[in-house]
């Protein structure tokens, strides 16, 4: 930037000083860090819930097969659930069936935790596929 002394004549201004520290550049490697920190967290979580919904969409899709009952669907997806390390319970998953359907509830809370601060994920799905 341009500065006009007394004179009038133009000088350029010091923009940076011997020993003055940039604390933009700190402050954006922060914020970097900080991003990073949380994509770590919430990354794996984000597949192993994405894992678990197309799971559990397939078992939805098989109930009119032989072997299907509501229970062994529901089994399996709390299997799933627990192999992917995640926080689904038996009353969080409703499997039942009408005469025309099949509909697999999910509600479950997925903690993602960062330092200073863990975010409760709320996490629902609803499957309602067609009995063949």
């Amino acid at each position: 930037a341009l500065r006009f002394g007394e004179a009038g004549e133009a000088t350029m201004a010091r923009r940076h000083e011997r020993g003055a520290s940039n604390v933009g550049c700190a402050l954006s490697l922060l914020i970097l860090a900080a991003v990073v920190v949380v994509l770590v967290k919430a990354v794996p979580l984000i597949i192993a819930v994405g894992e678990l919904t197309d799971y559990t969409e397939r078992q939805a899709q098989m109930a009119s097969l032989p072997r299907h009952s509501d229970e062994d669907i529901r089994a399996a997806i709390l299997y799933k659930a627990q192999q992917l390390k995640l926080p689904l319970g038996e009353e969080q998953l409703k499997v039942w069936r009408d005469s025309r359907e099949v509909h697999v509830t999910m509600k479950y809370t997925v903690p993602v935790v960062v330092p200073f601060y863990t975010y409760q994920w709320q996490v629902e799905r609803v499957f309602d596929r067609p009995l063949f």
